[in-house]
Parts: C-alpha cells; structure tokens; sequence
C-alpha cells in the first residue's frame, strides 16, 4: 500500500534533522525554540523547563508537555500553534513539498440561489526571525514600548490566536508578523495595544538601508467614537 500524502510529508520531516523533524518544524512555528529532553514548553510560559521531545518504545519520536499533559507527534506538536488537526497536517504536507502552498480543500457555501467557491485558509510558513535593523531613528521611549509589546506578543501562541482572530487573519499571517517582529502590542496609556512598525528608507541609491522610526497603534474607540483610531508614535504632542 502506497503512502498517504500525510506519512510523506511526516517521513520527510523526520530526515530534516537528528530529532525526528521536530528542530525544523520548532524553528519555523516557534522562532529560536530548540526541542531537548528537557525545555520550557514553545507555545506558553514555561518556567518549569515541562516539555520533552522523546523518542518512544517503538523508536517514534513525540512530545509531551508535563504542565499540560500534553502529548503526540509532529501533527500534534503543530496544533500547539493555534491549528486544529486538518490545518496542522496540511501545513505539514505544504512545508515539505508534498502538495502545493494553498492547495486546501475548496469549501462551499450557498448565498440566496448562488453557489459561491472559496479556498480555505493558506498557512505560510513563519520565519525564525527577521533580519536586524541596521540602524534605528526610534526614540529610546518608543523602542523600548515596542520591545516589551514584541516579547509580550512571542511568550503566548494564545495571544497571537486571539490577536489573528480579533483581526480575521489566517493564524500563519499572524505566526509569520510576530516572528519578523512587524507587529507589536505595546502598552499605550495603561493599554494593550496592536501595533504596526514604522520604518523608512535611509541613505542614498545603491546604499540604502532600512531605518524604523515609529509605530502606529491602535487605540479603542471612546464612547463618543464609532471606530477606532491609531496614533503614530512618537508624536509631536506627546513626545516633542
């Protein structure tokens, strides 16, 4: 019997590194996490080091979180991102090349006598981590608020869910923004925030390099608001 397009994409993960595929799957879903025996948990704080990756009886590498009690495979260690089942072996099988990016399942659905068409959901895949920024204009205020709004965004998948959610994103888009660090959600007056980098083109043509100088963030609308509005910060009223 020939194998299904799930054991191909599993099998090929399982020859990307000496842990089963989990280092590969880890670093694209997770940044920087290193899969050991013994590690803090990549999908929420951890400070017990409660997460194993293991290879069982039947010399099958799998995961469990202690904290948790939970435990599986690579399909189940890529729902820890915020997919279910059938977006998480999909998005295996996209990674490892066995069925094309954006090759899900047509879906369905009946408006008045129409019958409209739509692709399901594509997952990209999410980055280790986005290049350095050569240089910043950001003013020590603004970086540092949106450096702790960064680190708040990373230390949860939960967050980053919701986040993808609350916005109607796919959760890769929102997997792949956190990871380049282009979203933030900063405090700003006492609020959680999402926030959008600001950056600019620094320098002259064959020797340009991107500078950031800011970030836009959304602010809750007021009872006499109908929507919500965004502040670029730093500003000249607040910040000088």
């Amino acid at each position: 019997m020939s194998a299904t397009p799930l054991q191909k994409a599993l099998a090929w993960f399982g020859e990307r590194d000496e842990m089963g595929g989990f280092r590969t799957a880890g670093k694209a879903l997770f940044g920087g996490w290193e899969p050991k025996r013994c590690c803090r948990a990549p999908h929420r704080e951890d400070r017990e080091a409660s997460f194993s990756v293991y290879r069982n009886e039947r010399e099958e590498w799998r995961f469990k979180d202690f904290g948790t009690d939970e435990h599986g495979g690579l399909v189940g260690f890529a729902m820890l991102a915020g997919m279910d089942e059938k977006q998480a072996s999909r998005w295996l099988m996209e990674q490892s090349g066995v069925i094309p990016c954006g090759s899900g399942r047509a879906l369905t659905r009946r408006e008045g006598r129409k019958t409209v068409v739509r692709k399901s959901p594509v997952i990209p895949t999410a980055t280790a981590s986005a290049e350095p920024v050569k240089s910043s204009g950001m003013s020590h205020e603004a970086l540092e608020a949106w450096t702790e709004g960064v680190n708040h965004l990373a230390r949860s998948a939960e967050r980053v869910q919701a986040l993808a959610d609350f916005r109607g994103w796919p959760l890769g888009w929102a997997l792949h923004a956190a990871d380049t660090r282009a979203i933030s959600m900063p405090l700003y007056h006492g609020e959680r925030t999402i926030a959008f980098l600001v950056e600019t083109p620094d320098g002259v043509r064959g020797g340009m390099e991107m500078r950031r100088v800011g970030f836009h963030c959304r602010l809750q609308p007021r009872r006499e608001e109908k929507r919500a509005s965004w502040r670029y910060v730093p500003n000249l009223a607040e910040h000088g």
